[in-house]
């Protein structure tokens, strides 16, 4: 029976640790926002998941839950929950009517009769105006730019999974540049120390108010909660996901015409208005930017491209908008540079050059216009 057990944790592990993005701490720098996540699972496997996605050029969804019980069953409900919701989040509009919409689809799959807390935001990354649902979750904390911390308000209805027919309302954030946002699970506030205290969220609120840079809130938050606990076995999952705010500044933008002599004018207004400190980030960028033009002059059939710049703290967000033909460069797989150059199919180095001199590109399509966005860290 206990080596049973023991086949069934370790398969609960693998499902649980292969839904998540990833175990180890992990780290997404946007152009106006960095998001940090980490789970450190106990011995029984639990149910807590995060998930962070862009949704498309402009909207990042950020998500993390708790699923009820423990086990395959908690670790399968936990992955069908976390599908759901993006799906559902992908497919509607309004945010409350995606809640709801998951919460319709997990009802009718639930034979284990488990459920789902979540709070689940949709952040602009051009304003920081953020949507979110809570639904039964934690209430999140909000750390400001002068260091108070004050707890989330809104619990946008009940949780996931037991009561079809739930409507979900749909609460408002507005981030300022030097605020986060910082969601967690039960296993932070709840866990425990020798004499049966727990850590509780005045001592979180302490934490939250002594760090501010990413990368080290979620780590002292899970160093105080140690040593907290001090020698007593983790008894839940401890998950965290802090979402930081830059901020962007008034774009620079300017019309060209589609043509090749108009190159030196665009690179004169980059270097105008870029301020990446960094000679080789600038670099980088222009070679970036000239391959770009070069496709949208060449192969797109646009009459003209507008180029439009964007800074926040130690980054720079360059778009590129053509009224050319619909073309995605990033739907296209990378060419395998380590063939023959003579069995290599015809394009698609460009773009792939395009990538490793930036830290990130996006493609989406605006009405008429090709939008593609680079973004450069300094």
């Amino acid at each position: 029976r206990e080596i049973a057990r023991a086949r069934d944790l370790a398969v609960a592990r693998t499902i649980q640790l292969s839904s998540l993005s990833p175990v180890a701490p992990y780290r997404r720098e946007l152009f106006s926002a960095t998001v940090d996540a980490h789970t450190v699972p106990a011995t029984e496997v639990g149910g807590d998941f995060y998930d962070i996605r862009m949704l498309d050029g402009e909207r990042l969804m950020v998500l993390i839950a708790d699923v009820s019980g423990k086990g395959i069953s908690a670790a399968m409900f936990m992955m069908n929950a976390k599908n759901e919701i993006y799906d559902a989040v992908c497919a509607e509009q309004d945010l409350g009517q995606a809640v709801a919409a998951a919460n319709e689809r997990l009802c009718s799959q639930n034979d284990a009769e488990l459920f789902v807390t979540a709070w689940v935001g949709v952040i602009d990354l051009r304003s920081g105006e953020m949507e979110y649902v809570n639904a039964g979750h934690n209430r999140p904390f909000g750390r400001c730019a002068s260091g108070q911390v004050t707890k989330v308000t809104g619990r946008g209805g009940l949780f996931l999974g037991m009561f079809p027919g739930t409507e979900y309302k749909v609460e408002n954030l507005l981030f300022h540049p030097g605020d986060y946002l910082f969601l967690y699970t039960d296993g932070v506030t709840e866990a425990m120390n020798a004499q049966s205290e727990q850590f509780g969220e005045e001592r979180l609120k302490v934490v939250l108010a002594a760090n501010f840079e990413p990368g080290k809130v979620i780590p002292a938050v899970e160093a105080a909660v140690k040593a907290h606990a001090g020698e007593g076995e983790q008894s839940d999952d401890i998950t965290a996901l802090a979402l930081f705010w830059h901020g962007v500044s008034v774009p620079a933008k300017a019309e060209f015409p589609a043509k090749e002599e108009v190159y030196p004018a665009v690179m004169d207004f980059i270097r105008d208005h870029c301020r990446l400190e960094n000679r080789k980030s600038l670099s980088r960028l222009l070679n970036a930017a000239d391959e770009i033009m070069t496709n949208i002059v060449n192969y797109s059939g646009a009459r003209a491209f507008t180029v439009q710049l964007e800074h926040a703290p130690g980054r720079t967000r360059l778009q590129f908008a053509d009224d050319g033909q619909p073309y995605n460069p990033l739907s296209h797989l990378d060419p395998d540079t380590h063939q023959p150059l003579a069995d290599r199919p015809i394009g698609g180095l460009g773009i792939l050059m395009t990538k490793k001199l930036v830290d990130s590109v996006a493609y989406r399509r605006d009405g008429e216009r090709n939008l593609l966005v680079l973004v450069k860290l300094d």
